[in-house]
């Protein structure tokens, strides 16, 4: 156009090429995807198809997070956000699932029936964070599956699981939050905080229509369950009574760090009488006494001895604990 003005009245050009890009708004298509570019020489006419919507539409934000309210609790908490493009988005599919270590985990509240999500958080039950006056989504779970989103299944699930979240429409620059619950579970010691154990998942999103599915991007998060503690033990007082007989008394201290982010359950103290001095402990010299142990929380209230159980070996054979 600058070259056309600076031409002066008059002249003409013989030949030339003029190439003009235009951007379209997607909602003023027509429902067939149509569009017409009016030019000096003529009529342009687009057509983008019918599913225009979801092939062209875009969501330009796709975060996850995953965290831990309580480090005291078996959950791990998750939040998936879309934010779609300037047009918006029609038909959008959320695919959810776990890539590594998926069977040390439970999905929490979703049911294998698609059923529409809640607005606010009620128990461990997933819930959708919309615009007021939109309509909420729907989620339901299924089975891992090759396909990019899995179909509903009737019976019985598989033990890799994952969950669809489904939105049949998204306004422009519209922002959405799923939040959802899963369980660690650690039977038969699955879990192992030594090795630098991963969890992790995946989010992947989808639009579909006419039998064509468009990716619109993907996320992962990742949670490394880690227990940290610390432990002391030291001598609190020495008395002795008149037989000459000496009681000392120990202070056994166990602190679950801040850095931990998994409960720890099931865990046994051993203690032993080593033979560092000659015979004192092998000719029983020195012996517990049995009746001598409390246990404390860490506000220092008693905790009734139902809640936990004392064994006792012989020497240090555990085996023998009885």
């Amino acid at each position: 156009m600058d070259y056309l003005n600076s031409l002066q009245k008059g002249s003409t050009i013989d030949d030339a090429n003029f190439f003009v890009s235009t951007q379209i708004k997607l909602e003023r298509l027509t429902s067939g995807g149509l569009a017409t570019v009016k030019t000096p020489i003529g009529d342009i006419y687009l057509n983008y198809g019918a599913d225009y919507y979801e092939h062209y539409g875009k969501l330009s934000v796709v975060e996850k997070k995953s965290y831990k309210e309580d480090k005291s609790c078996e959950y791990i908490k998750y939040t998936i956000k879309l934010t779609a493009g300037v047009d918006g988005l029609k038909n959008v599919y959320v695919v959810d699932k776990f890539t590594e270590n998926w069977d040390v985990v439970d999905y929490v509240g979703i049911e294998q029936n698609p059923v529409e999500l809640k607005g606010k958080e009620n128990e461990k039950d997933p819930f959708e964070t919309i615009t007021d006056g939109l309509t909420h989504g729907k989620i339901y779970l299924t089975n891992k599956s090759d396909d990019k989103i899995p179909d509903i299944v009737t019976g019985n699930l598989e033990d890799h699981k994952s969950f669809v979240w489904s939105i049949e429409t998204m306004k422009p620059n519209e922002e959405r939050i799923l939040t959802y619950y899963v369980k660690l579970k650690d039977k038969g010691g699955k879990i192992n905080t030594n090795n630098n154990q991963i969890i992790k998942n995946q989010s992947n999103v989808y639009s579909k229509n006419y039998q064509k599915i468009y990716d619109k991007g993907s996320s992962e998060a990742e949670f490394r369950p880690n227990i940290d503690y610390s432990m002391n033990k030291e001598k609190l007082e020495q008395s002795q009574d008149k037989n000459g007989v000496y009681t000392i008394k120990y202070k056994l201290s166990f602190k679950l760090n801040e850095s931990s982010n998994y409960p720890l359950k099931d865990f046994v103290f051993w203690d032993y009488l080593n033979q560092t001095n000659g015979a004192i402990t092998s000719k029983q010299y020195v012996e517990y006494d049995e009746s001598s142990i409390e246990l404390f929380d860490g506000s220092n209230q008693k905790i009734s001895k139902n809640n936990y159980q004392v064994l006792w070996a012989n020497r240090d054979d555990k085996e023998q604990c009885h």
